[in-house]
Order: structure tokens, then C-alpha cells, then sequence
């Protein structure tokens, strides 16, 4: 048996408990009926917000599995001599209709690798020059092999 399960046998039981008091005349100022019907009121909050996250949870995994389905599509367009326009098509469309196509005036949008790295979902932290980092040493984040040799080389003179 589940959590939820037993989350659901628990409130059945508590019914049934609180129906039996109710029947025989206690009210709800008994302390007892009343900690009773907190404990359901509880419950079914527990579960109403298991259920939404459950929900949440289906949904998020729907729109991955398109997502790599419609890249996967794009690969093999691309792969059967369709060219690399072709196969774009996949992904625009993907993007468009989940209203995720990028907008000019957003940060790094002239710049696909610096985009990628300021937005994908636990990005590194920011470069010494201000630029997303798509490298990470020792907690530092840097945007090229350069910035990254730079922070070496200041933590290795900080240790000497």
C-alpha cells in the first residue's frame, strides 16, 4: 500500500469515526470530534496538494517527452537528407506552440552559447567579465578557456 492509499484509508477510517460520534449526539464542540475534523480537514488538504503536484508532475513530463520526440523527429529529417531546415521546422514548432521562441530584447539572445548557458536550468555561476558561464572550477563559473586559466591561476597564487 502507497502513501496516498493509506492517506485515503486514514480519511475513510476518520469518517466513519466522526459519522459514528456525530450519530450518537456528540457535537462538534467535543474536543475529541473536533481534533478528529481537523485531522480529516488536514488530510484532505495533504491530498488535494499531492494530487495537483501529481498533475503538475504528468504534464511536465508530457511536454518533455514531445520535446525529445520532436528533436528525435528533427534528427532523423535531418539524417535522411532533408536538410537542416527541414528538420528546424520540428523544433520551431515545438517552441512556438509552447510560446517558448525567444524574444530579440532578451539577454544574450544575439549569442546562442552564452543564451544556452544563462538559461538552462541550474546555470554556472556568472564569469568574472559578466558573460553566463559554460565552465566550472572549484565553484567558479567561466565563459572561456581563457577567463578559466585566468581563475586558475589567481587560485593557485592565492595558495602559494
Amino acid at each position: 500500500m502507497n502513501e496516498i492509499e493509506k492517506m485515503r484509508s486514514e480519511l475513510e477510517r476518520l469518517q466513519q469515526r466522526i459519522d459514528d460520534r456525530q450519530a450518537t449526539g456528540i457535537s462538534e464542540n467535543d474536543p475529541v470530534l473536533a481534533r478528529m475534523i481537523g485531522r480529516k480537514v488536514e488530510l484532505e488538504r495533504a491530498m488535494s496538494m499531492i494530487e495537483r503536484l501529481r498533475e503538475g508532475m504528468q504534464r511536465d513530463g508530457e511536454i518533455m517527452n514531445n520535446m525529445i520526440a520532436a528533436n528525435q523527429a528533427a534528427w532523423i529529417q535531418w539524417q535522411r537528407g532533408q536538410g537542416a531546415e527541414a528538420a528546424m521546422v520540428w523544433v520551431h514548432n515545438g517552441l512556438d506552440g509552447l510560446g517558448l521562441i525567444p524574444d530579440e530584447s532578451e539577454a544574450w539572445s544575439d549569442d546562442p552559447q552564452a543564451y544556452y548557458d544563462a538559461n538552462k536550468a541550474a546555470p554556472f555561476p556568472v564569469c568574472h567579465c559578466g558573460r553566463p558561464s559554460n565552465q566550472l572550477w572549484m565553484g567558479h563559473g567561466a565563459c572561456c578557456h581563457e577567463h578559466m586559466k585566468e581563475i586558475q591561476q589567481k587560485e593557485q597564487a592565492n595558495e602559494a
